[in-house]
């Protein structure tokens, strides 16, 4: 392949890469309560999803052990569990870090939120990327469209907290007229 027909290939796959974002309300998640508290981002835009991010924004919570975050796609039923309690084991409780900052799930990220490896030395989990404790794959393939939910509740007494806002990162498929541009560089390719 030479290199200028890569720089095109490079640049038309970089172009139907492009996330679309959407911005939800912030919330409070009220002290021991299993039903937790939600916040809804409706996306009226309508396109084949290949991939998404979610960020907690501005984030604050005492007590990081007691917090299970789920985002639903409600036209579809889909739900991934972004962390679930992260250090609990069944019996007492999880981990004491404090949530302070911002903090994104994603597929590609190095470290696990649910299994946070080394205690912050400060208590406060440092703002980041981290995998979700499901694989937000699972939206892949079902279209933007609708309603998304995020949720967050706590599930132990002792500690309030809440959520400045939350941002969704939707990654489109590419394109029928990308895909044809696409073909089209492969043709021109293959005659020279």
């Amino acid at each position: 392949m030479n290199t200028k027909f890569a720089l095109l290939v490079a640049a038309g796959l970089a172009g139907t890469a492009a996330a679309n974002t959407y911005n939800g309300a912030g919330f409070n998640f009220p002290d021991n309560l299993p039903a937790g508290a939600s916040s809804s981002i409706v996306v009226g835009d309508s396109f084949g999803i290949t991939g998404l991010t979610v960020t907690l924004n501005d984030a604050a919570h005492t007590w990081v052990g007691d917090l299970i975050a789920t985002l639903t796609h409600t036209d579809s039923n889909t739900s991934v569990i972004l962390f679930n309690r992260p250090g609990f084991t069944g019996t007492g409780f999880g981990f004491s870090w404090n949530l302070l900052g911002n903090y994104t799930f994603d597929d590609g990220a190095a470290q696990s939120f649910q299994a946070i490896g080394v205690q912050p030395t400060t208590f406060n989990l440092p703002s980041g990327s981290y995998l979700a404790a499901g694989s937000l794959g699972s939206f892949n393939g079902l279209d933007a469209a609708g309603t998304w939910t995020l949720s967050i509740s706590d599930n132990a007494a002792g500690d309030l907290g809440g959520i400045g806002s939350w941002t969704l990162n939707i990654v489109p498929a590419p394109s029928a007229m990308a895909l044809l541009g696409m073909g089209g560089l492969m043709a021109a390719r293959r005659r020279r």
